[in-house]
């Protein structure tokens, strides 16, 4: 993989001396202050008085894209950030130098006819409610258009190689292989089915120098996007099967249900209605009936600010919520939000949001009077937030999230609410 990296840089440089030129950025200034947990990552409710934690970061991505002719194109994409305020290991700290410019794509794109694209390097994948992954990958990729209705994305990435070694006189690449299928169909102009697919060969080193596991983790998630007069609907159903090598685990499956709906009310109002539902088991030791998304990650976003899955809510690696939402827990999530999209004028949208969480099992907790008892409320969130636009393609995004903690966080039936403050400036030109 590491040639292909090479090969994609060697072609930029070559391309430069006699192509079009093309730029441009987008920037993300975030600061958010909240009091679910506090600096070691425990939660807020253990305390009298919660602790509030602040954050402020930037992320800035410039981009180049060289094009020789229709046919050929190199991209980069580079990545600054994310820079939190105050941090010197991010480069946000007082006299920081920081090194923390990233090369986050950077591809050669072959295009032999308007039907066919071929991208070789490091580039972005994602599936359509991000439900498998959402990345940056290197490797190579195929899309396909057959008659304007039929499109197809087979690709091949390499997440991790860990060089080469020798067992029983054969040589093997201790690393893992990503293998994806994608499929859209368009059925006329309002509605799309399609299906997105991972496969994962896995192949690593165990204790014993002469045993090597292998294993074959698979993913499918077939879509439906419609849109009916004022009503839109995707829904998609994913499942997982991950089996590794016999010796080293068992089989676990897991499924995984979203919908996604908006409905026009009128010109000004729009309505949406979003449902999550993610299967588990009660044991602590299993999550073997449970779904997880590529490498135990969670890459999707209800709509919401605290009870989501991605985008800095409660499975924050750095101040981590002990969550059933998060990839740190097994016992599923089921998660209905509704929205209301109000134009207050063509500068302003503001949007009230509310969302009601529990787990489809329960679970067995440690109370603090030492009494175990099963548990499945989660808790319940309502958000205020608004979309202001600026200046042209400069918008800001302030936000208020309280959430009701049930009987998963509140013991006592004492705890505060957890709540988020917060703004966005993005800017994208």
């Amino acid at each position: 993989m590491k040639k292909l990296t090479a090969f994609a840089l060697v072609a930029l440089f070559v391309i430069i001396a006699n192509a079009q030129l093309e730029n441009g950025m987008s920037l993300r200034i975030r600061s958010e202050i909240y009091n679910m947990t506090d600096s070691d990552g425990n939660l807020s409710v253990y305390y009298k008085a919660q602790p509030w934690q602040r954050l402020t970061d930037v992320r800035f991505k410039p981009w180049i894209s060289y094009r020789k002719n229709e046919h050929l194109s190199v991209k980069a994409v580079f990545e600054i950030g994310d820079i939190q305020f105050g941090d010197s290991i991010s480069g946000g700290g007082l006299g920081t130098d920081g090194v923390n410019i990233e090369t986050k794509n950077i591809y050669l794109e072959i295009s032999p006819d308007k039907n066919n694209n071929i991208i070789l390097g490091l580039q972005s994948y994602r599936d359509f409610h991000k439900v498998i992954l959402d990345s940056d990958l290197a490797g190579i990729s195929w899309s396909n258009t057959f008659q304007k209705k039929y499109k197809s994305k087979l690709a091949w990435f390499v997440p991790v190689d860990d060089d080469e070694g020798i067992l029983y006189g054969k040589t093997y690449s201790f690393g893992k292989s990503l293998v994806t299928a994608d499929f859209d169909y368009t059925i006329d102009e309002n509605m799309n089915i399609g299906f997105n697919s991972l496969a994962e060969v896995v192949r690593d080193t165990t204790s014993n120098v002469n045993i090597h596991e292998t294993s074959i983790n698979l993913w499918f998630a077939p879509y439906f996007s419609g849109t009916f007069n004022n009503f839109h609907i995707e829904a998609v159903l994913a499942a997982n099967n991950m089996r590794p090598d016999e010796r080293f685990g068992a089989e676990t499956m897991g499924l995984l249900f979203s919908l996604k709906t908006n409905y026009k009310i009128d010109k000004k109002t729009t309505a949406r209605f979003n449902f999550l539902f993610r299967d588990g088991d009660s044991s602590p030791e299993g999550g073997f009936d449970t779904y997880k998304s590529y490498q135990d990650r969670s890459y999707y976003k209800t709509g919401l600010e605290i009870l989501t899955e991605g985008g800095f809510g409660m499975d924050n690696t750095d101040h981590n919520v002990f969550s059933p939402i998060s990839s740190f827990h097994t016992v599923g999530i089921i998660l209905p939000s509704i929205f209301f999209d109000y134009q207050l004028n063509k500068d302003i949208i503001l949007t009230f949001g509310a969302g009601h969480a529990t787990t489809p099992v329960e679970y067995l907790q440690v109370h603090w009077d030492g009494i175990t008892r099963p548990e499945s409320w989660i808790g319940t969130e309502v958000d205020l937030k608004a979309n202001i636009n600026l200046y042209d393609k400069v918008s800001l995004l302030p936000y208020l999230a309280v959430m009701f903690p049930g009987e998963w966080y509140d013991f006592t039936g004492k705890a505060d609410l957890f709540l988020k403050v917060g703004m966005t400036l993005k800017t994208k030109l």
